[in-house]
């Protein structure tokens, strides 16, 4: 559930405290703020850590927090603990936690580290200790980690390798280690002599700022597979040397990325590598326009060859013809216009990444790569390709030929708008298909859109403006799809036809943020394997029938987010959730988080609704009881009209529409109405004060309330800050720091309107989303007209549709000057000065004349 408004977020958070005292059906579940199921573990004023679980991790935070909690239960055995200001740990901090299968303590403020701190976490294979300040670390520091597999020491303040290697020497079974971003300068022939009876296999040492490495430097390390040297400014002649003397190491995968070359690579330096056992070798982030085959020498033994952002533009014929291993080449962020010949000549490819070129405008965020039919065609063994963020705008009929043992296809991100039917066909052993972030909102899908990807598993199509009203069949080409993703797309209804029908494999299938109302056709019925179903964040109201007939199998729905009305209509996700309480004929788990109406349940859990529904008086049983009729009675018409329920019909129907007529003007009026309520009911308990009075005696308790959605709250605070801190300091009230917790949150609104000024409106697309800040403008707009005061200040952020505002906002907008946020620092200077205006006293204010737009 994303929470758009101050209001919201307040409401929820109360919400969250109350469902947690309400037993509630086993197959329905609250979850209140995220999607994530969080539970609080620990918060002590002493330790100041706050610690919750998560799915994968225990994580613990606090910026006043100086020592690692100790009482904590780690069910998950992965601990986290980052944002703190611990700066030594010892022995008592671990005691309890000897299961511990991970620990991160990145990003804290650690400068010593005491012996035997981790004597007890035998089964510790992961640790990192990186962004801290250690310089140095005792011998003894890292014993008793027997299982210890990976050590991360990046980001510290270590000046030599003789501050850190002596505390490596028990850990007998370390593979990876990484000491990146440390200012070592240089690494001497005898810094590793210590580690000579070490298993490690891949060494990190990228941006370390060497500048010389002793020839023999990394001997010791007898099974050393991967090497990182990249962001470094070694001489060119040392690590030629370098790697000359390590041909006979046994070296697989070396890392020169980002080590400034300049045009290409020293011949001699290749001419050394192709002696070695190097099969992956990482060249990317150098300066590489033009690749020729003077580049690379008789190179027999590569396989991976990544050139990826070296800024390519051109790859003549023959470039890489003198290396017949070649399997994976990464030629991603490069500025190529289309697909090099020397690349399409390349049978033995089984792995190519062309991700984020476009050509010759590349660098100004134009142009695009350019697909051609039989560019493929000569690259049978390929399995996996990229070409995403290339701008390709559609997908010809036969422009994947050849690629009969593709597996994954990467388009995501690109400008498609059209598939071409039958454009998947030569793709019969695809499994993974990504198209998210193109534009397909004019795509006419059907059956044959995916015709021949019998092989496909995953399909992605996120943020692809799907709307998929009346489209039948549609992944019906792909009759092994199992996992179908569709988050924020434009999905309202599904017409009268299904789209998922004959997808019949579906294990899962994400619908997370559209526009969903619901449907009252089965969907799903012809999935009988469908498990997981995420419909958070639509529009959905009530749960019919049909969609709980697609439910009922499953084993989760997520409905969170959703505006869900607490009525009669929830009563079949009652009677399943009770039903299945007690029983095992269902492992289905319902998310679900508050009431979105009537006004009684508003806010409040959705469990508690259900535990109070009182089915007899639910319009169901009146439903079910008329079903059950044997419909082959023949009754006299006289004698039926006669009938006490039929007089009493036509005395309820009148009746009920009467009362529909009157609730429509109501709801048409509810803002007025509920503005005059709580004025009423305010004045009554002495919470308002005269407006006009206070601002001749010159006693309000702010200079204006700020009325804003949670999303815009980095704006906001920033705004804040620079009207309280500079002169005339002025004091505003925000909900976060001025409202009185356990307060009624409209009493607190109303309160703040009232003692306020002005009002400061921080108007943009997440604000005329939101319900809740549109009742601020409502309260604000009638507190002022009724005081007789003219205080609404509008300052909008970002780009703003006067038509997509709703009446009462785009008549402000027309009829008011109002701010408008800039980006552009020159700009910004004139508008805090304006906005300090707008903000003054009127006996104070400043004459000032601002165009239309701001």
């Amino acid at each position: 559930m994303v929470v758009r408004s101050v209001a919201e977020l307040w409401l929820a958070t109360a919400a969250y405290a109350l469902c947690s005292l309400v037993p509630m059906p086993s197959a329905v579940r609250n979850y209140t703020l995220n999607t994530i199921d969080v539970r609080m573990l620990y918060e002590s004023g002493d330790c100041a850590c706050f610690c919750k679980l998560t799915r994968e991790w225990t994580v613990c935070v606090g910026k006043d927090c100086l020592n690692v909690p100790r009482t904590i239960n780690i069910f998950n055995r992965r601990l986290k603990v980052t944002g703190t200001e611990i700066a030594t740990i010892g022995p008592l901090d671990f005691a309890r936690y000897s299961d511990l299968l991970e620990l991160q303590l990145d990003g804290n403020l650690l400068t010593n580290i005491e012996n035997g701190t981790f004597a007890n976490l035998s089964q510790l294979v992961n640790l990192s200790i990186s962004s801290n300040r250690l310089a140095s670390i005792s011998p003894d520091a890292f014993r008793g980690l027997v299982s210890l597999r990976s050590l991360r020491l990046m980001k510290n303040r270590f000046l030599a390798l003789s501050d850190v290697v002596p505390s490596l020497v028990p850990l007998t079974a370390l593979r990876f280690l990484s000491l990146s971003d440390n200012t070592l300068s240089r690494v001497d022939a005898a810094d590793f002599i210590p580690l000579r009876h070490s298993q490690l296999e891949a060494l990190d040492l990228s941006n370390c700022d060497l500048k010389y490495i002793g020839s023999e430097a990394f001997m010791p390390f007898k099974k050393l597979q991967r090497l990182i040297l990249s962001e470094n400014t070694m001489p060119e002649d040392n690590l030629i040397y370098l790697i000359h003397t390590m041909q006979e190491t046994g070296l697989k995968a070396l890392d020169l990325s980002q080590l400034r070359f300049a045009g290409s690579p020293p011949r001699t330096l290749l001419e050394a590598l192709s002696r070695t056992d190097v099969e992956e070798l990482n060249l990317s982030k150098n300066t590489l326009p033009r690749l020729s085959p003077k580049i690379f020498p008789l190179m027999p033994r590569i396989r991976d060859l990544d050139l990826s952002a070296c800024g390519i533009i051109s790859i003549e014929n023959g470039t890489f013809s003198l290396m017949p291993l070649l399997m994976r080449l990464n030629l991603a962020q490069n500025g190529l216009e289309d697909i090099p010949p020397a690349v399409m000549i390349l049978p033995q490819l089984q792995w190519l990444s062309l991700s984020g070129n476009s050509g010759s405008a590349y660098e100004y965020g134009g142009g695009e790569l350019k697909l051609e039919d039989g560019n493929f065609a000569l690259m049978s063994n390929l399995t996996y390709l990229d070409l995403s963020f290339n701008r390709v705008g559609q997908v010809t009929r036969e422009i994947f030929d050849g690629l009969s043992r593709l597996e994954e296809l990467n388009l995501k991100n690109n400008s498609l708008y059209r598939l071409s039917e039958g454009c998947f066909h030569p793709l019969v052993s695809l499994k993974i298909l990504h198209l998210d972030g193109n534009a397909f909102g004019k795509q006419n899908f059907s059956r044959s859109t995916f015709y021949g990807l019998n092989s496909l598993e995953y399909l992605n199509m996120d943020r692809c403006k799907l709307s998929f009203t009346d489209q039948e069949a549609i992944f019906a080409g792909a009759p092994r799809l199992r996992h179908l993703s569709m988050r924020d797309n434009q999905i309202v209804s599904f017409g009268s036809r299904n789209p998922f029908a004959d997808a019949t494999s579906l294990v899962s299938v994400d619908l997370f943020k559209n526009r969903i109302r619901g449907w009252d056709t089965q969907l799903f019925a012809g999935s009988p394997d469908l498990d997981v179903l995420n419909l958070a964040e639509n529009q959905i109201s009530t749960v019919s029938k049909a969609m709980m007939a697609d439910i009922a199998n499953l084993s989760e729905v997520d409905l969170l987010g959703n505006p869900i009305d607490c009525d009669c209509n929830l009563e079949p996700l009652r009677r399943y959730a009770l039903y299945h309480e007690d029983t095992e004929d269902s492992n289905l788990l319902i998310k679900a988080d508050h009431c979105s109406s009537p006004d009684k349940w508003r806010f409040q859990p959705i469990t508690s609704f259900l535990l109070e529904l009182d089915p007899d008086h639910c319009y169901y049983n009146i439903q079910a009881s008329i079903d059950d009729q044997d419909p082959d009675v023949d009754a006299d018409y006289s004698s039926f009209i006669s009938r006490p329920h039929v007089i009493a019909l036509y005395i309820l129907i009148p009746t009920v529409c009467l009362s529909m007529l009157v609730g429509y003007a109501i709801y048409r009026s509810r803002w007025v109405i509920r503005y005059y309520m709580f004025r009423k009911r305010l004045s009554q308990t002495n919470l308002m004060s005269s407006s006009s009075m206070a601002e001749l005696e010159g006693n309000f308790k702010y200079d204006a309330f700020v009325s804003y959605s949670n999303v815009d709250h980095a704006f906001v605070a920033r705004m804040v800050g620079m009207l309280e801190n500079a002169p005339p300091h002025y004091k505003l009230c925000v909900y976060e720091r001025d409202f009185t917790a356990g307060n009624v949150l409209n009493d607190c609104i109303m309160q703040s309107i009232a003692t306020s000024r002005k009002v400061v409106l921080v108007i943009s697309e997440n604000f005329i989303q939101s319900h809740w800040c549109l009742w601020e403008l409502h309260l604000a707009q009638h507190s002022l007209l009724e005081d007789k005061r003219n205080g609404l200040v509008l300052v909008v952020v970002g780009k703003l549709k006067l038509n997509q505002c709703p009446p009462t906002l785009r008549f402000l907008m027309k009829t008011r000057i109002y701010l408008e946020w800039d980006l552009d620092p020159s700009k910004q200077r004139v508008f805090w000065e304006r906005l300090r205006d707008a903000l003054a006293p009127s006996s104070l204010q400043k004459s000032i004349s601002l165009p239309d737009a701001g």
